[in-house]
């Protein structure tokens, strides 16, 4: 209930921002729809958490969006354009470590799916080229968290003075949660920057790619990590769109 009232709070603000704006600055205003496809992943520090990491690796994948952008032109040349996208993100993650003199190993592999809310605010430098318009975008972003989880499956293996041990176990746990010394909980507001570039065909259909630098730490301390975490967002959008 908190989270919809915050988005709902964030566009009715942002429709009387820009309505406020442009109809004292009397300057032409477009809405437009986006949808599309995204691929995701996070940088970790993962090296400095856990004890005798030998491999570490994320892998991006696929995800989705769906938003909203007012278009404002200053003139034919530039524009500033606010949106409000939902989208998902997930990328799958695997951990080899070495501990203990070469007699406990550690493999966990992984996948994590969750949804932001961004709001960016990009600046577009435009290019006419007969019925095609080149847009050229950058500004920053917010962006709030809206669910998602964690998936571990994890297998140790011990030698001893009786053999060989193994025990393998799995769970789950929510994205935005709380640090538990094996995953990393992430924090649910997220700023950064967006560039990319995109064409607008005909004077209605839009089509484009862009990219997310997160530039905010997510990561959650928990005592049983060696080290402070440093983790940080970046995607990739896809994206088609009709302009109003």
């Amino acid at each position: 209930l908190d989270m919809k009232r915050i988005i709902y709070s964030i566009i009715v603000l942002l429709a009387m921002v820009v309505s406020s704006f442009t109809a004292e600055a009397q300057m032409p205003v477009s809405l437009g729809v986006r949808a599309g496809a995204n691929i995701s992943s996070q940088n970790i520090n993962a090296e400095e958490l856990y004890e005798g990491v030998c491999e570490n690796n994320t892998t991006w994948k696929a995800g989705f969006l769906v938003g909203l952008v007012a278009d404002i032109k200053f003139s034919n040349r530039f524009a500033v354009q606010p949106g409000l996208f939902w989208k998902r993100h997930a990328y799958d993650y695997f951990n080899a470590s070495v501990m203990n003199d070469g007699s406990r190993m550690r493999i966990s592999s992984g996948e994590a799916g969750y949804y932001t809310f961004q709001i960016p605010v990009l600046a577009s430098y435009r290019i006419n080229v007969s019925v095609l318009e080149w847009q050229i975008d950058l500004g920053p972003y917010v962006a709030f968290g809206a669910g998602g989880n964690n998936k571990l499956e994890t297998t140790e293996i011990s030698l001893g003075e009786d053999g060989q041990s193994i025990r393998s176990y799995r769970y789950k746990s929510d994205f935005y949660g709380e640090s538990d010394g094996k995953i990393v909980g992430c924090g649910s507001f997220d700023w950064g920057f967006k560039f990319g570039t995109g064409f607008k065909i005909l004077g209605k259909y839009y089509v484009g790619i862009h990219y997310n630098a997160g530039m905010k730490n997510l990561g959650k301390k928990h005592e049983g990590f060696k080290g402070k975490p440093s983790v940080s967002n970046k995607s990739v959008d896809f994206s088609v769109g009709y302009n109003f």
